[in-house]
């Protein structure tokens, strides 16, 4: 593994985190605990995670495509779990941001 081609790698998978913000604006008065509580939580979650795909990346040479789809369904989990709303809702503010991001992506 080389160091330059891990921060390339990890620089990719920086895009997660406006993600994560931009999908919990609509939802600001649905959070199942307090605003800081739940920055904290997430950025503890993206934060061990986005490494951990991008050395996962790095190191098996899979793709992009290989390990963003499970890390997805991994943080709906986590987005939902720290929301009061039910299933569809989280699961339709979710998909519109992954839908935006991915017209932003390809740009």
């Amino acid at each position: 593994m080389h160091a330059p081609a891990f921060w390339t790698e990890l620089v990719s998978y920086l895009i997660f985190f406006p993600a994560v913000f931009i999908c919990y604006l609509p939802m600001k008065n649905q959070l199942r605990s307090g605003c800081r509580r739940t920055i904290l939580k997430t950025g503890v979650f993206l934060g061990i995670l986005v490494p951990v795909m991008a050395l996962v990346d790095e190191a098996l040479f899979l793709g992009h495509n290989v390990i963003v789809a499970p890390a997805l369904l991994l943080f709906l989990f986590f987005y939902h779990r720290t929301l009061k709303t039910p299933v569809y809702q989280s699961l339709s503010v979710f998909i519109l941001v992954c839908a935006l991001f991915a017209f932003v992506s390809n740009f």
